[in-house]
């Protein structure tokens, strides 16, 4: 005969103790009847604490009437809790790191016996000297007889013709824009050689016109000699998202061409060719282009072609039809 084998028993019944005397029972029957005959009043007080907390959010502890009302207000008071706290760690990390978007108070703690002093200066004081008053003329650019008023008020009252052109021509696009624009042909033939012999331009261009205004400096007879950028801001400071076809467009180019010797007139290495600035009205130009002029040719005759109403400043004659 084979052996017999003797197993342990194993008790698998769980006991469930009273929350409130700590008693011990089999089944979930047996505790909710002790808890209903000797612990009413304790039970009682507990569940109504337990009611009044699912009435209170658990994120911003905004209490409400009824605990269904703060089920679905915290539905939504969760995802904002995280985007708030994920806000507060970002912050915190660029504060460590000495990074600020926007305008911003920086407090630091400088420790005794030791002082701060300016390693670089990052801005470049300009100083203005041929501050003029302003010279407006406001009419058809396309009208000759203005060209030639503006090249004769200039001779007679400086004995030369401009030095520093500034031209943001209307270019005729594929899509709609709010102001009138000139075709190709009608930019083409401005009588530039009316108001400059010699001197720099800067000419403000588009990708769809490229070629078109690298055939307008030849037939003017400039050479181009450089090419700058604008790169657009919001007023945060973050990049200002354009648009495009294909990609967000945040930047601007203008061409730099001379016209004869302007060895007197330039002053070379001196003038950065990005310009960084808050985007403003449609269309409009960034006045950091005038710091960039006085950089690159400083205290010159300057004109601004289809120049608009914010463009009018001191040392500058201003031509175009949107200067009122």
């Amino acid at each position: 005969m084979g052996k017999r084998h003797e197993y342990e028993i194993i008790n698998t019944i769980v006991k469930i103790p009273c929350p409130y005397c700590q008693k011990e029972y089999d089944g979930g029957t047996s505790i909710r009847t002790h808890i209903s005959l000797n612990h009413k009043d304790e039970n009682k007080e507990s569940r109504s604490l337990e009611l009044e907390l699912k009435k209170i959010c658990l994120y911003c502890k905004k209490q409400f009437d009824r605990s269904y009302n703060c089920e679905r207000h915290q539905l939504k008071c969760k995802d904002n809790h995280h985007h708030q706290t994920m806000l507060k760690k970002r912050k915190q990390t660029d504060e460590q790191m000495c990074n600020f978007k926007g305008p911003a108070i920086v407090t630091y703690r400088i420790p005794a016996g030791e002082e701060v002093y300016t390693l670089r200066q990052r801005l470049q004081k300009l100083i203005y000297k041929n501050l003029t008053k302003p010279v407006i003329y406001e009419g058809d650019v396309l009208e000759i007889k203005m060209w030639q008023q503006i090249a004769e008020d200039c001779m007679k009252a400086n004995g030369k013709l401009y030095e520093v052109v500034i031209i943001d021509p209307p270019w005729k696009l594929k899509q709609e824009l709010p102001y009138p624009t000139l075709t190709d042909k009608q930019i083409l033939s401005l009588p530039m050689h009316l108001i400059q012999e010699r001197g720099i331009i800067i000419l403000w261009i588009v990708n769809q016109k490229k070629e078109l205004a690298r055939k307008f400096l030849k037939i003017h007879g400039y050479q181009e000699v450089d090419q700058g950028e604008r790169i657009k801001l919001t007023k945060n400071g973050a990049l200002y998202p354009g648009w495009d076809k294909y990609t967000s467009h945040c930047n601007e180019s203008f061409l730099i061409a001379k016209k004869g010797d302007v060895k007197d007139i330039v002053q070379f290495h001196k003038a950065k060719s990005v310009i960084f600035d808050a985007v403003q009205g449609h269309s409009q130009k960034p006045t950091k282009i005038y710091d960039f002029v006085q950089t690159i040719a400083p205290d010159r005759l300057n004109i601004e072609i289809f120049a608009q109403k914010n463009n009018i400043r001191k040392g500058y004659t201003s031509v175009g039809n949107r200067l009122t």
